[in-house]
């Protein structure tokens, strides 16, 4: 209630080109490489346990793509945060001044609790999802 009443309607919708900016470079880099560290690890050590290899590399996909996207989510979070919009005109403005007051490192804040968090919840999310995959012999040809 308190953005509807300080920006109205449009404040609800404030961050989403920000969430956009976020979302679509982590989803994308996320499932390229699930696919290419499952792929290549099913390739080159067939010996290991295809459980494992889709654990490990949904936590890899998981925590790289968080790792690419930190900085944007930060800087996304702020500019959300910014219910009145008194403090940031836009994500350049809230990046330019975070890192004006703050340095480099204010990027990356809360980074160890995301990464961990990616680890165990896309390892986790991924080995399920190949496993319902093989399951119901979803594409048994790529799996």
């Amino acid at each position: 209630m308190d953005i509807l009443r300080a920006r109205g309607l449009r404040g609800m919708y404030r961050g989403t080109f920000t969430q956009l900016y976020r979302d679509v470079p982590a989803s994308a880099s996320y499932f390229l490489i699930f696919e290419y560290s499952s792929f290549y690890s099913h390739k080159h050590a067939p010996f290991v346990n295809s459980q494992l290899i889709s654990f490990l590399a949904g936590g890899l996909a998981g925590v790289l793509s968080w790792t690419l996207i930190t900085p944007l989510d930060v800087l996304k979070s702020r500019v959300q945060a910014d219910v009145k919009g008194n403090m940031y005109s836009g994500l350049l403005d809230c990046a330019i001044k975070s890192v004006k007051q703050e340095g480099m490192r204010v990027l990356f804040r809360g980074y160890a609790a995301v990464a961990t968090r990616a680890f165990l919840v896309n390892s986790v999310t991924l080995l399920v999802y190949v496993e319902l995959l093989k399951a119901f012999h979803v594409n048994d040809s790529i799996l």
